[in-house]
């Protein structure tokens, strides 16, 4: 009986420090990972790094994001000025055969066949009644409309230089 009790001492004593190391092996691990967590120069994946990646993604949606929108305003305002140069080409299209002597005449108030000196005369007349230094001082609406009347009278007033020049 001595020599099994001195078996199952050795048996309970091996049993002892496997048990142990293992406590003690984990407790070591445990306390590595919590302090790994806490310094950013650490190996493992820490929850610093974890935070760190997620703020370098959401910068970069964002970013991605502004750039999206960046590139649809930019498609909206070239769809615009698309929109815009066909409005013109068709305005000229059904304007370019109405707009003729006879319409940049009536622009400028002119009655029969006049010499160059004569439309120059009468464009000035009517430029000093529409031109933006005399209307300032009306209002926004007043103010467009001799905008427009102006274009007109640049407009036939170039005409007739190219016809006479």
């Amino acid at each position: 009986m001595n020599n099994s009790s001195n078996v199952w001492t050795t048996v309970e004593i091996i049993v002892a420090f496997i048990i142990g190391y293992m406590g003690v092996s984990y407790l070591i691990g445990y306390f590595k990972r919590k302090s790994s967590n806490k310094s950013p120069h650490t190996g493992s994946t820490s929850e610093w790094e974890r935070d760190e990646a997620a703020r370098r993604f959401n910068e970069e949606r964002q970013q991605q994001e502004k750039e999206a929108q960046r590139k649809a305003k930019e498609r909206l305002e070239q769809e615009q000025r698309e929109e815009q140069e066909r409005r013109q080409q068709r305005e000229k299209a059904s304007n370019g055969s109405a707009k003729n002597e006879k319409y940049y005449a009536r622009v400028l108030g002119l009655n029969g066949r006049e010499n160059f000196d004569d439309i120059t005369k009468r464009y000035r007349e009517m430029a000093s009644l529409y031109h933006p230094d005399k209307v300032n001082h009306l209002g926004s609406k007043l103010k467009a409309v001799a905008d427009n009347e102006m274009k007109e009278l640049n407009e036939a007033f170039d005409y007739f230089k190219r016809k006479f020049k």
